[in-house]
């Protein structure tokens, strides 16, 4: 197997697992709506995310709010290959933010492009016992199925749906603004 190639299925494995890798089942929640059924925009129209008027509040409701902006900078980051928006989202320390973002670019580098692979936040919820200056989110979470693809169309690697998948994010404001600092759970990468 040539180097590129394994770049590519470990750019394909860092991607799928950077946020579910961080989650658990839970087996006491039931089965979950088909997540295939998630949409992905085309990468020529989907918009970059935009931050809300709460995510912009440093409280544990802004904190929250500002989860559903980073997800949807992930989203946008595996549909399109533009990491900016989410490496401004996450911080340069958070190692499980980092994989995701150097997943991306590995994935995109020879002009490949991935399919599928939209998460659908079930819920994002502020814990009650975390500290003010960084709030604890407990997220629950759908990935729709990924393809990893070669510029000639070839699929390259690919992930399963994930349903009902959790894990924690702690978030930090720094510079007038959150951030994810650590995205809590089983190893990602491995």
């Amino acid at each position: 197997m040539n180097a590129t190639r394994r770049r590519t299925l470990l750019g394909a494995a860092v991607i799928a697992l950077a946020l579910a890798g961080c989650a658990q089942p839970d087996s006491n929640l039931g089965s979950a709506a088909d997540p295939t059924n998630v949409a992905a925009a085309s990468p020529s129209v989907l918009p970059p995310p935009t931050l809300s008027a709460a995510t912009r509040e440093r409280s544990q409701r802004g904190a929250q709010d500002f989860v559903n902006y980073w997800i949807a900078a992930v989203n946008y980051a595996v549909q399109t290959g533009d990491i900016n928006p989410l490496e401004a989202a996450s911080d340069p320390q958070c190692g499980q933010c980092q994989a995701v973002i150097s997943g991306v670019r590995d994935s995109y580098s020879d002009g490949g492009y991935t399919q599928g692979g939209v998460y659908r936040l079930r819920s994002a919820v502020a814990d009650v016992l975390a500290l003010d200056e960084q709030p604890t989110i407990s997220v629950t979470f759908d990935r729709s199925p990924q393809s990893l693809m070669a510029p000639d169309g070839q699929v390259r690697g690919s992930a399963p749906a994930l349903t009902f998948q959790r894990c924690q994010l702690i978030m930090e404001w720094s510079d007038n603004r959150w951030k994810v600092r650590t995205v809590l759970g089983a190893s990602l990468v491995g």
